[in-house]
């Protein structure tokens, strides 16, 4: 008997021995990221020693981190069988619990997210899934709503991180045909958020063609279509300078086919349809489609420059202090081949900024800063005969010396404005009456002729040579 005792307690030893060493494997294989090995090792372990605790817990370790999280609770619950005083065992087994808690949490938002359409509770679920990804990194469902949540949220920078979490999921692959399905559609969203219509369609006849029946997938490839084609036939319209037609396209698109979510495209969209304001010389409509664009999309350079562009056109100190607005942001923002053209144009506004409480020959005129020749020659003769002095004979004296003052106005406007090369100078800044000094310089600086420095004259020049000699 007592051989047999003895030969039973060595095969105990060897067997707790063999257990740890499985048990030591499995935290090697935890390492190196091999969780099916630290699975299967820690399994042999319990196998060669039901009582050996370390195996039970480092095993429901290894489910955790996989999100399996009911068979790691089972893990620790069969670990605390043979030591049900282990303290942090105990700890660790209520942490599992709240994680199955707050991911619960975290599709119940996502649910209510999807029925009142806002973003908040989107924002609340991402919270609760990341605190559950710091434990349960490999668990592919938890990651999943992770990808939902970015997708819903719809920023740039959020649409730009879930793409590489989609990316990194279907290198993982998904445990069932219905969540690789789901991924795909949520790949597809990220690049229909990113503007890639093409390539989303061609995602979406992928779950198409497993599942003919899947309406959500069937209902956003519609969409999409509907989209393209509109945005298609609006940038046709555009290239033919076909502005008016273009405009009511791109407005079909906004109001009509772009969810609102999706700001990538619907930024575009605004400034595609800021594009054809501008061609109608429609600056005050350009600037508020860029505006829009903007508020999408904060860093949509095009839609700094096109705005600022317009705001000099439509003149006046708000409209070209927001130019130099514009101009400054994208200073900060730019490389350095862009950087000289930018300071030029920082320039010009700063100028035109200073010059704008001075009088205004095309506002004179009543004309746009891009008005062409003939629009000028058009609208001087038409105000220059409302305001012709022959014309003022029954009004009284003051509206005749009122009119007389509009008409000297009209004829100086139209001296310069109708003159290319006068006309250009006084575009890049140049003062009114040094626009004769082929030597000034934009912003009221003159050359070695007419002025010095701030604008001085000859005879201010004389005085105060005069004034040298006398001292």
């Amino acid at each position: 008997i007592c051989d047999n005792e003895e030969e039973e307690n060595n095969n105990n030893v060897e067997k707790s021995v063999l257990a740890s060493y499985y048990s030591n494997r499995a935290a090697s294989h935890l390492q190196i990221l091999q969780y099916q090995e630290a699975l299967d090792d820690c399994q042999k372990a319990i196998q060669e020693d039901p009582t050996f605790v370390k195996a039970y817990f480092r095993q429901a370790k290894v489910f955790t981190i996989l999100g399996r999280l009911p068979e790691a609770l089972k893990a620790y619950s069969m670990g605390l069988v043979h030591d049900p005083n282990h303290a942090t065992a105990i700890k660790d087994r209520q942490h599992v619990e709240t994680l199955q808690k707050r991911f619960a949490l975290a599709c119940e938002l996502l649910l209510n997210n999807k029925k009142k359409k806002t973003n908040q509770q989107a924002r609340q679920a991402l919270l609760q899934i990341d605190a559950v990804l710091k434990d349960c990194p490999m668990w592919r469902e938890a990651l999943l709503k992770r990808l939902d949540c970015l997708v819903r949220l719809a920023t740039p920078t959020r649409t730009q991180e879930a793409y590489a979490l989609s990316t990194k999921l279907m290198r993982l692959g998904m445990p069932s045909s219905a969540l690789n399905d789901e991924l795909i559609l949520l790949r597809s969203k990220c690049l229909f958020q990113q503007g890639a219509l093409d390539d989303a369609m061609k995602h979406l006849r992928q779950v198409l063609s497993g599942d003919p029946d899947n309406k959500a997938a069937m209902t956003f490839l519609k969409q999409i279509r509907n989209l393209k084609k509109t945005k298609e036939q609006a940038d046709t319209h555009y290239r033919s300078k076909q502005f008016k037609e273009a405009i009511e396209q791109y407005t079909a698109a906004i109001i009509e086919l772009c969810p609102d979510d999706i700001v990538s495209v619907r930024s575009k969209l605004y400034f595609n349809r800021a594009a054809c304001h501008n061609g109608l010389r429609q600056h005050d409509e350009c600037i508020a489609d860029c505006t829009s664009a903007i508020d999408l999309d904060k860093d949509y350079t095009k839609a700094y420059h096109r705005r600022a562009a317009s705001n000099l056109l439509v003149g006046g100190k708000a409209a070209c202090q927001s130019a130099v607005n514009d101009y400054e942001h994208l200073l900060q923002q730019c490389g350095e081949d862009e950087e000289r053209d930018l300071r030029e144009k920082l320039r010009t506004a700063k100028i035109q900024l200073k010059r704008a409480n001075q009088r205004d020959l095309y506002k004179i005129l009543g004309v746009g800063r891009d008005a062409t020749e003939a629009e000028i020659k058009k609208r001087y003769r038409k105000a220059a005969l409302q305001h012709h002095p022959d014309r003022q004979s029954n009004k009284s004296e003051k509206e005749q010396q009122e009119a007389a003052e509009k008409f000297r106005d009209i004829n100086a406007a139209h001296e310069i404005l109708s003159d290319p090369q006068k006309r250009r100078r006084y575009d890049q800044g140049v003062d009114e009456q040094d626009l004769d000094d082929p030597h000034a310089r934009p912003g009221g600086g003159g050359g070695h002729h007419g002025h010095h420095g701030g604008g001085m004259s000859q005879d201010d020049l004389l005085r105060m040579f005069m004034a040298q000699q006398m001292g």
